[in-house]
């Protein structure tokens, strides 16, 4: 289902609604009032139409067969962050240089999911 966010007038204020884009039939007007910010609005949207937990579920389970697959490359993670752990704590994003170090190493371009649901 393809979503659209219309700004609309309701009781003579700027609102926004959610709306189906093949059918314009109003999915969601927050209980008739409409979203006062737009921002809530695709909140709202991802939240209620998005395919969110499918996708999480589905990345989980693609990372959890993958470090079953290969073992030697979970223990170089693990190994990695006990080096670069200050490195983590000090804001510094390790997940770039982690996902090249697996590359040089193994061969294997690393998904960021992997990393995320590790």
């Amino acid at each position: 289902m393809k979503t659209k966010i219309v700004e609309t007038t309701i009781n003579q204020e700027q609102r926004f609604i959610i709306i189906d884009e093949e059918t314009n039939n109003i999915l969601d007007d927050s209980n008739g009032k409409g979203f006062k910010y737009i921002e809530w609005a695709y909140k709202s949207t991802w939240f209620r139409y998005s395919d969110s937990k499918e996708n999480v579920l589905r990345d989980t389970n693609e990372t959890k067969k993958f470090f079953e697959e290969n073992p030697t490359i979970k223990d170089f993670i693990i190994d990695y962050y006990d080096i670069h752990f200050k490195d983590s704590m000090r804001g510094i994003t390790v997940t770039d240089n982690l996902i090249e170090a697996v590359k040089e190493k193994f061969g294997i371009e690393l998904k960021k999911f992997y990393i995320k649901y590790f």
